[in-house]
């Protein structure tokens, strides 16, 4: 049987779907503010970023617009979109570990 309830993954889940872009974000600033790094570093930060925070996409909209309060509002909604996804994963995982350990018993 699960020994951890639902909320919990879920939980736990949205929490690292925070920390994901908050992680991205200061390694992007931190490229950005050192232009003697290679353009490679960039450009494997962005993959990294578009496969472990999907709704960076979003980022886009904000070109030309850094610093407004749109952008900020645009950046919030995309970590949120980020956390929302993880969390359900985080459920679904939860269902898919329950059903076996249900399937493992006799």
């Amino acid at each position: 049987m699960v020994k951890h309830p639902l909320w919990k993954w879920i939980l736990s889940f949205a929490a690292v779907g925070l920390a994901v872009p908050l992680g991205l974000m200061s390694a992007a600033m931190l490229l950005d503010r050192n232009p003697q790094l290679p353009l490679k570093y960039g450009i494997l930060l962005n993959r990294i970023m578009l496969a472990l925070w999907p709704s960076s996409i979003l980022l886009m909209a904000t070109a030309g617009r850094q610093g407004t309060l749109e952008a900020y509002k645009l950046m919030a909604f995309s970590v949120a979109t980020n956390a929302s996804l993880y969390a359900a994963i985080g459920g679904f995982v939860w269902v898919v570990v329950h059903l076996i350990g249900k399937l493992k018993r006799p």
